[in-house]
């Protein structure tokens, strides 16, 4: 601060808040998106806090112009353009607040209504903690943040880690595993071998027509891998749960082994496929032979694993969905980026992203209905359901969907009659800078001199008419909703004198000039319309020309 001049500089009592602007927060991580959001901080309104965008949105045209300009000419030509930005800006805050106060007053009452009927629904208590943490959280923005997603606590590999060590806790007691494998890994490896049939399963769906020699000698070679695989964990099985062998055809023992092997001979030829071959995991075993006593431990050691895989999947599932959401968001704003080079580009994309979605959504499947099984009705039902297709959507709304703004509690009524107020006293004070301007040049010869006092009266005057036009435009509103601002003692001989006419007249009836999108502030915003200068402003000097107004700091 100490670049800037001494009236420019905050002081150093003044506690100043952090946030990010509305529309680039989207591209921040979770944290920036929890802690530094406008519409969790107290006393904000309807904003995204974007408001430079819209003036640089509208000199992005003069580019082409002004790269060619040498830096003088540059400077003035951005100035003269952003001066007339701001003062249309200036101009259109009688009808925008207007607007915005009549939009909160109706907003606020619908949405009283509605948070009463929400909160009856809830104890009392749940209420008064969830208000307890929204106090600490503004008092503290240390402490932990109500709106903060909650994260996956407990995920598979913590669960194996967990394991590993009661394994080991338990080979220091003496207590040796039946298996080279362990039991944790012997159900591990199984869940894999679970994954690896969906993934062969889903290449042969997807194999359409006549098959290459290459596509079927790729494809065998994979289910010989899988094969492979389920003939060695399959020994582990039988030691762990060796009543699976009765589920499981008992051929002939290999060479130079004891333990008999299951065999595919009696399987139809499409069982007999390894990615369509059962596992008799114990979440898939007959009820009769789950509920022996000897199976009660490594029960409960899948229940443990399921629902660390049910959690890492549902993760996982977010996070691909935040991937391709952002993908077509991409697309959406790059029009630039047609024809078949991009758009097929963009669709190899997206379908790898949702075969991932689509992996991810069989895994929480897999694991949701093992614990149906494993433990119907468990503390796991309050936070995984049932995942249908239809649900795997988002993030996001629909275009059609109602802003969040519309959502805000009745606090929001606030914000606008304090945005009048400070238009009204902004006005006083450039009115009074004018003032201050016109004898700051007492050097200058008489005739240069009348003419620059001439010119700051004028834009004092300027000033001061557009103040007394929101005044006008504003109280009979404020009145009418049994409000009366601090400064409406000031304007109140002005209301009296309206005209008839000017007053039956809708602003929405009337014929603007210039329609302005002002501010872009709400992401829902409406254009808004700005009379023409003329119209907005009775001033007694004559105001033909735009360059007389000189808004700009």
């Amino acid at each position: 601060m100490l670049e800037f001049p001494e009236h420019m500089r905050i002081p150093d009592t003044t506690q100043v808040d952090v946030a990010i602007p509305g529309w680039h927060i989207n591209g921040h991580g979770e944290k920036c998106r929890t802690n530094f959001n406008l519409a969790y901080m107290e006393g904000a309104g309807r904003t995204v806090g974007e408001d430079i965008e819209t003036t640089w949105a509208g000199t992005n045209s003069l580019a082409p112009s002004v790269r060619e300009m040498a830096p003088a000419a540059r400077h003035d030509t951005l100035n003269d353009h952003w001066n007339g930005w701001n003062f249309r800006k200036v101009v259109g805050f009688r009808t925008l607040f207007f607007k915005r106060f009549n939009d909160a007053y109706n907003m606020s009452a619908k949405q009283t209504g509605v948070f009463n009927q929400l909160s009856t629904t809830f104890p009392p208590a749940t209420i008064k903690k969830w208000e307890s943490v929204i106090t600490t959280w503004e008092a503290n923005p240390k402490a932990r943040n109500p709106y903060a997603e909650p994260a996956s606590t407990t995920t598979l590999q913590d669960v194996r880690l967990a394991l590993a060590k009661e394994e080991a806790a338990e080979v220091a007691l003496g207590n040796l595993p039946r298996h080279k494998m362990s039991l944790s890994a012997f159900l591990i490896a199984g869940f894999e071998l679970e994954d690896s049939q969906y993934l062969i399963r889903r290449e042969a769906s997807q194999m359409k027509g006549n098959k290459t020699s290459k596509q079927l000698a790729d494809l065998q070679e994979k289910r010989n891998a899988l094969h492979r695989l389920l003939q060695n964990w399959r020994e582990a099985q039988l030691v762990y749960t060796p009543h699976v062998a009765l589920l499981l055809s008992r051929p002939p023992s290999a060479p130079n082994t004891t333990t008999p092997l299951p065999s595919s001979s009696t399987l139809s030829p499409s069982e007999a496929l390894p990615e369509n071959m059962p596992l008799f995991l114990p979440s898939s075993l007959p009820v009769h032979i789950r509920a022996l006593p000897e199976l009660k431990a490594i029960c409960q050691l899948e229940r443990r694993l399921r629902e660390a895989q049910a959690e890492d999947a549902l993760a996982e599932v977010r996070r691909q969905r935040r991937v391709i959401q952002g993908l077509w968001l991409f697309k959406r704003l790059n029009v630039s980026g047609t024809g078949n080079r991009p758009n097929t580009k963009m669709i190899t994309l997206y379908k790898c992203f949702n075969k991932k979605t689509e992996r991810a959504a069989e895994k929480y499947r897999s694991a949701w209905r093992a614990l149906c099984v494993l433990n119907p009705g468990g503390s796991w039902s309050t936070r995984f359901k049932e995942l249908k297709k239809e649900d795997i959507s988002g993030p996001g709304k629909d275009a059609d969907d109602t802003s969040n703004s519309r959502y805000l509690p009745s606090w929001i009524l606030l914000v606008p009659r304090e945005e009048m107020r400070r238009v009204i006293v902004y006005l006083r004070w450039k009115a009074d800078w004018w003032r201050e301007r016109s004898a700051l040049r007492g050097h200058l010869d008489t005739s240069i001199l009348s003419g620059v006092s001439g010119y700051a009266h004028k834009q004092a005057s300027i000033c001061l008419r557009i103040a007394e036009r929101c005044a006008v435009h504003w109280l009979p509103q404020l009145e009418n909703k049994g409000l009366k601002p601090v400064w409406a003692a000031d304007y109140a001989h002005l209301v009296n004198r309206v005209s008839v006419s000017e007053t039956g007249v809708d602003d929405t009836e009337r014929s603007e000039d210039v329609v302005l999108e002002l501010d872009g502030e709400c992401e829902d915003e409406d254009s808004i319309d700005v009379e023409g200068y003329e119209d907005g402003i009775n001033v007694e000097a004559d105001v033909d020309d735009d360059d007389d107004f000189d808004f700009g700091d």
